[in-house]
């Protein structure tokens, strides 16, 4: 429960209108003619959901580090406003280091989740494309899936994915 302090503190940005200009160095400036006005203090977003989301935890349970895996075909410019909040959600719901991966499926979308990434400050995201997919999947058929799918031609990467697939089923890989 808030303190008497606290509510008062908070009230004065309510009740005087230049209580705002305290904050003018952080960024908070009305231009002329401009307006200020009160916004909603709820923040909870509407729904944020993302593709997949990982959490890795010690033996006593506790979350050591959180993933947040994101396949991206396509440009999306509300990605730069989402991605920090997944984030920071998820960070907060945790209380762990949390990282994003975005999953880029071709080399323009690579780097415009680049771009994205390094513009929002995102110091703990990933992106997985077909620039910086390793070339070897190793033994297990799910990552020579993905990294057929992340290499091939879009005309070309059904076929490639399901080679690997078979090829690495045929070796004895498990499910």
């Amino acid at each position: 429960m808030p303190s008497t302090e606290h509510e008062a503190v908070a009230a004065l940005f309510d009740a005087v209108p230049g209580a705002w200009a305290l904050c003018a160095e952080g960024g908070l400036i009305v231009p002329d003619g401009g307006t200020l006005e009160l916004g909603d203090s709820a923040l909870t977003p509407v729904e944020l959901r993302a593709d997949k989301v990982l959490v890795a935890r010690d033996a006593a349970g506790r979350a050591v580090g959180a993933l947040i895996v994101e396949v991206q075909r396509a440009v999306d410019r509300d990605k730069g406003f989402v991605w920090p909040a997944y984030a920071s959600v998820l960070r907060l719901r945790v209380r762990c280091r949390v990282t994003l991966l975005v999953v880029a499926m071709t080399r323009a979308v690579e780097r415009w989740a680049e771009r994205v990434c390094r513009a929002e400050g995102m110091p703990r995201a990933l992106v997985l494309g077909p620039s910086t997919a390793p070339a070897d999947a190793g033994d297990d058929w799910r990552v020579a899936v993905l990294v057929a799918l992340l290499h091939a031609r879009a005309d070309d990467a059904v076929e490639r994915a399901a080679r690997a697939l078979l090829l690495t089923r045929d070796q004895g890989s498990e499910a």
